[in-house]
């Protein structure tokens, strides 16, 4: 692997990001990072809402208190991009520098990374980073049991587990390969993977089947599967917009350049990015071996059948009914994320295609410049990826508002929850220069939170789950404050944050005393007796949090003795270090 290939990946990650890297913390929609995370029952699963941000809310929180916050996020970002680009070029190794330039350029720089960049998914984009790496491993496995290899590979699978949509793309991944026919063993390594990886699942799946139905109101999963389905970017409708991993639900999140000129812009990206993966397409199982290649393959497939299931008709109605009546089906709705493992193969196919015009050109200064040209080409054409895509993706400080409301939860000794009022989902700050981002509350307080999780796309509103979050919104909009104050506090809620800056109305609570107030917060205590609401399921998700920690533990243990015994194995004997009697240095 060429240290250039990685310094010039490394760049680019870094352009990418920008402004994100700058003081405070990067608040874009579902990204949301604060300065002390606090590990929280709901963090773990243990709540009536899907476990969607289970276990990612855990690790982080566990995390920063290794590293501060401020630039654990930061790290992450980085890495994560960095390995992505690496991984896809690590792929194509053998096929020379052009091919690894190629492949991890397309892999980074490209509408899938920014869009999801832009729309806050790092944790999906953390599982979009390992697929490069659980493929490569994943296919060692495969050639021959190697309990290093499959450590390496629990290891990863935990990155990509980061988010359920994650966990079950690596296993797509992993399992794609592993099945793929023509390895010895076969079934035995793809049940060992699966058990493996049902494992790493467990904190997710344990707190969803006990979280309760999800999307169980009427009409709520035909509207999901529509507001969330894939939608074309340009000219060339859905397929051209999917083969060029772009489509994301989300309009304000597209890169402009996506559909400059009527889409013209992305197309030429899509074509030359297409164009070359085609001329490299037959060398893809000659460099990567044909289990390999043909996992890779089989995934790619089945990622796009997802990604159009939701806007083709004939698919819709299945989609739908899988969603209405199995709970975990939720996670096929935003079906632009299952392009990823198309945009790998399809990275990787260009890299091979970039080697091969490098190839015949003979004059090595006009090969390197070729090749050159095409990377540059392909940034060039989508610039609005860089500078945080587009000045998207910033980094904000928290006015010092938010440390006070959290010291005065942290001492004050009154029991309850808290309600964040107006009564929203996403906000909209002035200290984010008003950019949307998922209300932080729940994140930076020290005590379980309350928000609305009913979720506005247009004009439309896809219901939320918990049913906690329904009945306080169903309290604070009564029209009739009389009674409010003992209504919240029967739900467990002993305090009232108001988001002085955000639009919507802020219910009247009798009686509710001032506890802190300031130009961006006011908090309220609700004085009496406030009822206990205990985690649901506690020990049941303990459990199968605990699960993953002793597989991740046993992995990442394991490999540091088998490092230490290779070092051994590897020190040179000298005269100074004498070998011992009966000891054969072989």
């Amino acid at each position: 692997m060429s240290p250039l290939v990685v310094g010039w990946l490394g760049a680019l990650a870094l352009l990418m990001l920008g402004p994100a890297l700058g003081p405070g913390f990067a608040l874009s929609y579902d990204m949301v990072f604060v300065p002390d995370q606090t590990l929280s029952a709901a963090s773990l699963g243990a709540s009536d809402s899907p476990p969607r941000a289970v276990p990612v809310d855990g690790v982080i929180a566990v995390l920063d208190n290794v590293v501060p916050g401020v630039v654990l996020h930061k790290l992450a970002l980085v890495a994560i991009l960095l390995m992505a680009g690496w991984g896809a070029a690590r792929l194509v190794a053998p096929a020379g520098r052009a091919a690894q330039a190629m492949a991890g350029t397309v892999y980074l720089w490209n509408p899938y990374v920014g869009e999801r960049l832009a729309i806050g998914h790092w944790s999906l984009l953390a599982a979009y980073a390992a697929l490069p790496w659980l493929a490569c491993f994943a296919g060692r496995l495969r050639r021959r049991p190697d309990l290093r290899t499959g450590a390496v590979l629990v290891l990863l699978g935990l990155v990509a587990g980061l988010t359920p949509t994650g966990a079950v793309l690596g296993g797509v991944v992993v399992g794609a390969v592993l099945a793929w026919p023509g390895a010895v063993g076969r079934a035995r390594r793809l049940a060992a993977a699966a058990a493996v990886w049902t494992g790493l699942a467990l904190p997710w799946l344990v707190a969803g089947a006990l979280s309760g139905p999800w999307l169980a109101r009427p009409g709520a999963a035909a509207l999901s599967v529509d507001l969330f389905a894939s939608r074309s970017e340009g000219p060339l409708g859905l397929p051209g917009t999917l083969a060029g991993f772009g489509g994301i639900w989300n309009a304000d999140v597209v890169p402009g350049s996506r559909e400059l000129g009527g889409g013209w812009m992305g197309l030429m990206w899509t074509g030359l990015v297409l164009v070359v993966a085609v001329l490299g397409a037959g060398a893809v199982r000659r460099v990567l071996g044909r289990g390999l290649s043909g996992g890779l393959c089989a995934a790619a497939v089945i990622g796009i059948v997802v990604a159009f299931a939701g806007a083709t008709p004939g698919l819709r109605t299945g989609l739908v009914a899988l969603v209405e009546h199995v709970p975990p089906a939720g996670l096929l709705r935003d079906g632009q994320r299952w392009v990823a493992p198309w945009a790998l193969l399809v990275a990787l196919a260009a890299g091979l295609g970039a080697a091969r015009i490098s190839a015949r050109i003979r004059e090595r200064d006009l090969a390197r410049f070729s090749v050159g040209a095409l990377v540059v080409l392909t940034i060039a054409l989508v610039p609005d990826l860089a500078y945080g895509v587009g000045g998207q993706v910033r980094a904000a400080s928290y006015p010092k508002d938010w440390q006070a409301v959290r010291r005065v939860l942290d001492h004050d000794g009154h029991p309850g929850s808290v309600a964040v009022v107006p009564y929203e989902t996403f906000r909209a700050f002035r200290f984010t220069g008003r950019r949307t981002v998922l209300d932080p509350a729940p994140r930076y307080l020290p005590r379980d939170t309350v928000t609305s999780d009913d979720l506005h796309v247009g004009r439309r509103t896809v219901p939320g789950e918990s049913r906690i979050s329904a009945e306080v919104g169903a309290v604070l909009g009564q029209a009739d404050a009389t009674g409010r104050a003992g209504a919240l506090r029967a739900l467990g809620v002993g305090w009232l944050l108001v988001e002085r800056d955000q639009p919507g109305p802020v219910p009247d609570v009798p009686g509710a005393q001032l506890a802190y107030s300031g130009p961006d917060l006011r908090l309220l205590r609700i004085p009496g007796v406030v009822a206990a609401r205990p985690p649901r399921h506690l020990v049941a998700v303990a459990a199968a949090n605990a699960v993953p920690a002793a597989i991740v533990a046993g992995s990442a243990g394991w490999l540091v003795l088998a490092w230490g015994r290779r070092r051994r194995r590897s020190v040179p004997v000298t005269l100074e270090s004498p070998v011992p009697e009966g000891h054969d240095p072989a």
